[in-house]
């Protein structure tokens, strides 16, 4: 699978996929991860490379 260009939907952080951190998810408890913004930890983002 390829990186991917995204920006942050918060902090318009441009950054690969790839170096967004994972986290334990808070919304589905352990075993499920969350990827967040590496600046300012936001869950939701924008891909910016079309399929």
């Amino acid at each position: 699978m390829p990186d991917i260009k995204v920006q942050c939907c918060r902090c318009k952080n441009k950054h690969m996929e790839s170096e967004r951190l994972k986290v334990p998810s808070k919304k589905y408890g352990s075993g499920v991860s969350d990827m967040i913004c590496p600046r300012c930890r936001c869950t939701t983002y924008y891909r910016l490379q079309a399929d």
